[in-house]
């Protein structure tokens, strides 16, 4: 070895045949450095050995086990630390639990040991985190999680009950402080009864949003139905004469927008203005009920026919046209028929001319009118006519004598007993 101010041989290979790199019968090692004047440094393999040190590093935080909802944000922690220095921090994400680390998160950071990390809207069970640190010789040093974690959204659940709907439906996923909209739209015939929200009640309202999402959420939506039934009444229908204490049939046809709860037959012996008596109750809607008639004539007889559904709403159903219960048995004495009657006029539809027959139970004044579906009084006669049955004939002309247009006409009797009532088609 030589020293600052000694001179040097120069190894020019004669002073050593075989190549050993001998000065002075000091032989030079393979990394040795030779000190060849005062400012001359010569190296005979590998410069100047630096800085060879790798930082370490710790990750603390997410380690495993944590659920991270999208769109929260949280602190990523580690710590590192190198000989010399650390100058800078890189942060990844993983989704396949470190097999890959494609997703950046933030480089070259200060070694603060925390960064505030915005969870991405990416849900998965499988995340990993992984903090690396660098020096200025470009050394590095890594550490991840050593489990995974889970990016999740909060759940808002949504569901309808029958007779509506809600949209979205189900179970929605959101991040955190997202929104999420709802509608609730009823059915046909049906109106929102109520919506509980988180298992509460906001009322019967057509729209609720969720806001500024920071939990789970639930809304079940319920609806009413306030369709009545349809119904129609197919007997009787009016003008028929049935004998007392015979069987005939009710018969009706009826449907609803959900189901048929139950039906009710009345029946009057004097008219639209009752009083109704119970032929039967709580019937199925089978269409049909057999009648056993009661033992007393009438000629002022209706029945009544109601349906309900289950939503409580009702449907009644009566004729406008009486008909009669008779004794057959009965015959027409001197003193003339028992019942007030207006039979259907003969023919009808009518053209030319038709017959319009009723019965007076007895003596006293009559009053037959036609009258049009406006209530104008078409043609009128009026007598004063003993008990019994009569007839009376219209020729088709009004009070003026001219002709009666073509349409669908009403028959009325007036008399100290009442009034009764039938309808006329007139034909052109």
């Amino acid at each position: 070895m030589f020293f600052l101010g000694e001179s040097s041989p120069i190894d020019d290979g004669s002073a050593n045949p075989g190549n050993s790199n001998i000065f002075d019968g000091w032989a030079e090692t393979a990394d040795s450095v030779l000190v060849m004047n005062a400012t001359h440094w010569a190296t005979r393999r590998d410069p100047p050995p630096g800085d060879l040190t790798a930082p370490t590093v710790t990750l603390t935080s997410p380690n495993g086990g944590e659920d991270w909802k999208a769109g929260s944000t949280h602190a990523l922690a580690w710590t590192a630390s190198d000989a010399v220095g650390v100058t800078g921090v890189d942060l990844a994400w993983s989704s396949d639990a470190g097999a890959t680390w494609p997703n950046a998160i933030a480089s070259s950071l200060a070694n603060s040991g925390s960064f505030a990390w915005l969870v991405p809207d990416v849900p998965g069970g499988s995340m990993r985190v992984r903090a690396t640190a660098r020096d200025a010789a470009n050394n590095s040093g890594s550490d991840a999680s050593n489990g995974n974690f889970a990016i999740s959204r909060w759940q808002v659940t949504t569901s309808a009950g029958a007779g509506g709907s809600v949209s979205p439906n189900g179970v929605t996923g959101v991040a955190e402080h997202g929104n999420v909209n709802v509608s609730i739209t009823p059915s046909a015939g049906f109106v929102v009864a109520d919506v509980l929200v988180d298992g509460g009640s906001v009322g019967p309202v057509s729209a609720w949003s969720f806001g500024d999402v920071t939990a789970n959420h639930a809304l079940a939506a319920s609806f009413a139905d306030v369709a009545p039934p349809s119904l129609v009444l197919t007997s009787p229908v009016g003008g028929e004469t049935w004998d007392m204490s015979t069987s005939h049939d009710v018969t009706w046809t009826s449907s609803d927008n959900t189901a048929m709860d139950s039906v009710n037959v009345d029946w009057s012996a004097q008219g639209i203005t009752g009083p109704w008596q119970t032929v039967a109750h709580a019937l199925a809607n089978d269409g049909s009920h057999t009648w056993a008639l009661p033992a007393s004539p009438t000629d002022s007889a209706l029945v009544r026919v109601t349906v309900f559904d289950p939503g409580g709403n009702i449907t009644t159903r009566t004729r406008q046209e009486l008909f009669r219960i008779v004794d057959s048995n009965l015959g027409v004495g001197v003193a003339g028929p028992s019942l007030l009657a207006l039979s259907r006029p003969q023919p009808n539809p009518a053209h030319g001319a038709t017959l319009l027959a009723f019965s007076l139970p007895g003596e006293g004044e009559a009053r037959l009118e036609i009258v049009d579906v406006s209530g104008r009084r078409v043609w009128a006669r009026r007598e004063a006519l003993a008990a019994g049955a009569h007839a009376w004939r219209w020729p088709g002309l009004d009070a003026a004598g001219s002709a009666a247009g073509p349409g669908l006409y009403l028959v009325r009797l007036t008399t100290p007993w009442g009034v009764r009532t039938t309808r006329l088609a007139w034909m052109k």
